[in-house]
């Protein structure tokens, strides 16, 4: 079972890279398998997208506080 708070394999799958970077800076860590296989996912995407950058993290830590 995935807690509300993680998104499914196919939104990861989707999603674009500001997303994951989201979702690889601010999602919980788990041991749950079936969590770690979709943190594994957006991990695995993320940085074949060329990982975190300044300007990335300055957009999503601005995000975080504006929400």
């Amino acid at each position: 079972m995935v807690s509300e708070t993680f998104p499914t394999i196919d939104e990861v799958d989707r999603a674009d890279r500001e997303q994951l970077a989201t979702w690889y800076w601010f999602l919980p860590r788990s041991k749950l398998p079936s969590e770690q296989q979709i943190i594994d996912r957006i991990a695995d995407r993320f940085l074949n997208m060329g990982g975190m950058t300044p300007g990335l993290y300055k957009k999503i830590k601005f995000a975080s506080f504006s929400a």
